[in-house]
């Protein structure tokens, strides 16, 4: 009678390892495949976004996700401007970054919320553009922000 139990926890056990190997097999195609994503990604020769053309989606995407959001925007200014606040040209926004053909314009944002989410989710959508963000206040349902975006 043991020996038949025996048995029968050794076909259990060694079920259980080809299940447990399947899965890990399985697990390591999925590696390799997510490693041959990023591989092709990180090799993609393209050209860079222009400075002009980074603001001008981080503002497309500052607007639009707004409303999805559940984001009143109170202002969306420049943080350098003329005499009197007047608005300066492009070329006077654009600051060089270090040595690089890179150069960079600062956009402060102000604005209100409904709800955490809601802004979490806004700063989120900001994630696939070249900019960074660089000052985030948060009190009460509103919000203070500085943008900094990046392009040639």
């Amino acid at each position: 009678m043991s020996s038949v139990l025996y048995a029968q926890h050794a076909k259990t056990t060694i079920t259980a390892k080809r299940t447990v190997i399947a899965k890990l097999e399985g697990e390591a195609r999925t590696l390799r495949s997510d490693q041959e994503d990023v591989d092709r990604l990180l090799t993609q020769k393209s050209e860079p976004k222009t400075l002009e053309s980074a603001l001008t989606n981080m503002l497309v995407i500052l607007m639009r996700e707004r409303n999805e959001d559940g984001i009143s925007l109170a202002t969306v200014l420049p943080a350098q401007t003329g005499p009197g606040n007047a608005t300066l040209p492009m070329s006077a926004l654009a600051e060089p970054v270090g040595v690089s053909n890179l150069k960079s314009a600062r956009i402060n944002v102000r604005g209100g919320y409904q709800s955490y989410d809601g802004l979490k989710e806004y700063l989120h959508a900001l994630r696939t553009l070249p900019i960074a963000l660089v000052y985030l206040k948060v009190e009460g349902n509103t919000f203070e922000m500085g943008l900094r975006a990046y392009g040639t």
